[in-house]
């Protein structure tokens, strides 16, 4: 067996998409999402992708990163920290010995680089899945034997969009709050930078990065929430991907008034709107909050993992 980078050998990046999708067997990697997550990733360094050969076959993939740019203000807070994006190997024997050697040199190389932790696979906003998905239990007994533990449990949401209508009682909830001089709307492209700096001190850099991708156009992906000029929530869709759904926030003194609910709803029939039957509302652990849903269709449950390395 011999492990090869992609930096070293960039003939292969063709072999990485049909090879994820066909052993990650509950993802669908997209030629969208690969390019976003790939080749888009302003963090990307192909010296960390890693490849698993026996003899000229394919048998292994392991996609490392670091947050070595972007969003800025979280370049120094991770300094310490690697994460594994995908980690990919044939059904067998061999596979899982690729699995461990690739994770071994991912292991070391970022140990030269006095980084300490690594974390399954929650690089938001350049990810597959927020986690490694507890079907993978191959995956997963190899990630705790070699010293990772769980950290978190989040899930994606399977929508169906068929007939979607929004209900009376979210119409009443909007309409009280117009009589309340509340305004939902979708912002113009003259709001960018005001809505993207709000969200990014009330929320996160992430969250900021994720809603301006939504303006793309006249009008953007993205319904805005405000009590007279100040912003209380935002609601954003297709943002990293075509059929996802958020992120979604409202301002912690501006909850418990049907807000979210509404930007949730309108976010959903703009979906309808736009011809998708079936969306994902990945990466949450908000439970009760997308249960109003009627039409949730399938979940699936991630596991957060990490382990901290000691120096030798």
């Amino acid at each position: 067996m011999r492990i090869v980078r992609l930096a070293e050998s960039p003939e292969h990046l063709d072999k990485l998409q049909p090879f994820l999708n066909l052993y990650l067997e509950r993802d669908f990697i997209t030629k969208n999402m690969f390019k976003r997550v790939l080749i888009d990733d302003p963090n990307m360094d192909y010296k960390y992708v890693y490849l698993a050969f026996e003899g000229e076959e394919l048998i292994g993939i392991l996609i490392g990163v670091r947050r070595i740019s972007m969003p800025v203000e979280l370049v120094e807070k991770h300094r310490r920290i690697g994460w594994i994006k995908a980690l990919a190997v044939k059904s067998d024997g061999r596979g899982m010995r690729a699995a461990d050697e690739m994770l071994e040199e991912f292991e070391e190389d970022l140990l030269s680089e006095n980084r300490s932790i690594i974390r399954v696979s929650d690089f938001a906003s350049w990810h597959i899945t927020a986690g490694l998905d507890i079907a993978y239990q191959q995956l997963f007994k190899m990630y705790i034997a070699k010293g990772f533990r769980k950290v978190g449990t989040v899930v994606d949401y399977e929508v169906d969009l068929e007939g979607f209508k929004i209900p009376e009682y979210v119409l009443d909830l909007e309409r009280k709050l117009e009589e309340e001089n509340y305004r939902i709307y979708k912002p113009t492209v003259e709001e960018r930078r005001e809505i993207l700096n709000w969200i990014g001190k009330v929320f996160s850099p992430l969250w900021a990065y994720e809603a301006g991708l939504t303006f793309n156009g006249e009008e953007a992906d993205l319904w805005i929430a405000r009590l007279g000029e100040k912003i209380v929530g935002f609601s954003a869709y297709s943002a990293l991907e075509p059929n996802w759904f958020g992120p979604i926030g409202v301002d912690s003194e501006s909850r418990r008034l049907g807000i979210g609910t509404v930007l949730l709803y309108k976010s959903l029939l703009s979906m309808r709107l736009m011809g998708y039957k079936t969306i994902i509302i990945p990466w949450t652990d908000h439970l009760k909050f997308y249960t109003q849903l009627s039409r949730i269709t399938g979940v699936r449950h991630y596991l957060i993992l990490e382990k901290r390395q000691k120096h030798s």
